[in-house]
């Protein structure tokens, strides 16, 4: 009896360690609805599928568990939708719109969108000033 315990206790110690993670999305996109989506990671050369999920109304849901903090992407079939995500411990919240893209929920994820936000500003300048160059020529 005393061993069965032990065992048990043992595999509630180890099972209580592990890291995980749970990615709730919405969105608007009219062509995702019944879509299946892929959060992709790894090195630029080779991309790992970590889970998949699909797309009903609207919603979708990724989780599982991780042993280190890593980057990772969405992707639509082998679309990337060009949006990166941290994927760490907690509770992340993703929102793909028409307009823009949103994440949060986790500490690097609050600040990776406080900066991809200001990114997408510069950007939209840039372009801005790009095309008043080209009107003026």
């Amino acid at each position: 009896m005393n061993k069965i315990l032990y065992a048990f206790i043992v595999l509630m110690t180890f099972t209580s360690c592990a890291k995980s993670y749970y990615i709730q999305g919405s969105s608007n996109i009219s062509n995702l609805d019944g879509r299946k989506l892929y959060l992709k990671g790894g090195s630029a050369d080779t991309l790992i599928t970590i889970d998949s999920c699909d797309v009903v109304h609207g919603e979708f849901a990724f989780r599982g568990t991780l042993d280190s903090v890593q980057i990772v992407q969405v992707y639509m079939d082998d679309m990337n939708l060009q949006f990166p995500i941290v994927l760490e411990e907690g509770n992340i919240y993703l929102k793909l719109d028409n307009t823009q893209l949103n994440v949060s929920g986790t500490p690097l994820n609050d600040k990776l969108n406080t900066f991809w936000k200001k990114f997408t500003q510069l950007r939209n300048q840039y372009v801005e000033i790009d095309h008043e160059e080209g009107a003026a020529l």
